[in-house]
């Protein structure tokens, strides 16, 4: 995104028609999720996602979609950042369905303990 930043440059240091590459820190009350697409459920009373509870079952969470990224899509509201998603759950899901956990490979970035289906 091209924009126009006033900075001191008293000694001269950088050129006019410069080019620089800036990360903006900045600070929001109400930072913005991203989930996997392949968490989605599209279902008749909206978009949902299944989050793992504190007993290890299923529950289902309306959410409202922000940007969509092409692999994940930002959720608006509807969800807390500190629930567990669950990946790839099938359409016959609902609530209170009993869940196994898997835990991803280490070195992968989201190297969370993340829900990948249905218990047995």
């Amino acid at each position: 995104m091209r924009v126009e930043v006033d900075v001191d440059n008293q000694d001269g240091a950088v050129l006019p028609g410069a080019y620089a590459l800036v990360d903006l820190d900045l600070t929001t009350s109400h930072p913005l999720l991203s989930v996997p697409v392949n968490t989605l459920l599209f279902r008749p009373n909206g978009v949902q996602v299944a989050v793992v509870d504190g007993t290890g079952k299923a529950q289902l969470r309306t959410v409202t979609l922000g940007r969509d990224f092409g692999t994940t899509v930002e959720v608006t509201s509807g969800l807390d950042a500190s629930e567990r998603v669950i990946a790839n759950p099938g359409d016959a899901i609902a609530p209170g369905d009993a869940v196994a956990r898997r835990r991803e490979p280490a070195g992968r970035r989201e190297a969370v303990e993340i829900a990948v289906g249905l218990a047995p």
